[in-house]
């Protein structure tokens, strides 16, 4: 297995979406299959993918413990609207086995077979080719998505040494900073504690606007992140010129609509009914009395009041 740290929560929807398309920006073609053992020594992949239903395709990576930190199970169901749902859970992580409880989600015990073969693929990010041993993973997977979004289960799945490096790289994104756009508008909710954030962007009055939505919750020991990144038509989103007030009322896969009013007191400056359906989490208010919004130009340092 390779080392170092997994992909970070807040960039798991980057992930799906990059998983779910083309990898040919991280990996070259496959240099073949190696004849002898190449040096560095060949590892075997802690990652695989399964189909699950309603058109989610399930991602699996394992991390076995060491500096510190327990062995972990991070497991990804992706959808093609993209929305997706991260889970991190406890899990026993050697070299060829993962097992971990999901409760109620499901189960991971699965012990890893080679098939006698290697193979090479450069590792980009890392500058160098990285061998591996080809072999499927043999013992149980099943997963079931909350409310019956998805549901997967196999006895084999191949290990996949694509999917392993992707975590590796790592998906460093820079972005932010800069002069604001000043007919742009950005609208934010934040909650202090775990609880949705939401945030909406347009680059001007009339353009489209893009919604983002990350709920977290703990559940039985199991860290879940719910993400949504959506483009709504123009109308979905109004702000005023001078940025004191703005209304969001975006069709499905959300309900209802929210108003934002800089003059009023900070709990109650965003207000309204406006709720969406995640996977597993239909119904979720974004709205309430814990929420802050703000309400800012693309490109602004958001502080505190803003």
């Amino acid at each position: 297995m390779l080392s170092g740290g997994t992909s970070v929560a807040r960039r798991a929807l980057l992930l799906a979406g990059l998983l779910l398309g083309s990898m040919s920006t991280l990996l070259s073609p496959p240099a073949g299959l190696a004849a002898q053992s190449p040096t560095p020594t060949p590892v075997v992949p802690s990652a695989f993918r399964l189909q699950g239903t309603n058109g989610f395709s399930i991602f699996v990576f394992a991390t076995p413990a060491g500096g510190g930190r327990s062995g972990s199970v991070e497991l990804i169901a992706a959808g093609k609207d993209h929305m997706a749902v991260r889970y991190t859970a406890p899990a026993t992580v050697s070299e060829t086995s993962i097992t971990a409880d999901l409760g109620t989600l499901g189960q991971i015990a699965v012990y890893f077979h080679p098939d006698g073969q290697l193979l090479t693929r450069s590792f980009k990010c890392a500058g160098q080719e990285i061998p591996a041993v080809v072999g499927s993973y043999e013992g149980t997977v099943s997963f079931h998505g909350e409310q019956g979004y998805t549901d997967a289960e196999t006895s084999k799945v191949p290990a996949d040494f694509q999917l392993e490096l992707a975590r590796e790289c790592n998906f460093v994104v820079s972005g932010g900073g800069g002069s604001p756009n000043l007919r742009s508008g950005e609208l934010y909710v934040r909650n202090p504690g775990l609880g949705p954030r939401f945030s909406v962007f347009k680059a001007g009055p009339r353009s489209p606007a893009r919604f983002f939505v990350d709920v977290s919750e703990y559940n039985a020991g199991i860290s879940i992140d719910r993400y949504a990144s959506l483009a709504m038509p123009a109308s979905s989103f109004h702000y005023s010129a001078n940025l004191q007030t703005a209304t969001v009322r975006p069709p499905a896969p959300f309900s209802g609509a929210a108003h934002f009013d800089r003059a009023k007191k900070a709990n109650r400056r965003w207000s309204g009914n406006l709720t969406i359906d995640l996977p597993g989490l239909a119904g979720t208010p974004l709205t309430g009395s814990l929420l802050r919004g703000g309400l800012v130009h693309a490109g602004s340092v958001r502080g505190p009041g803003r």
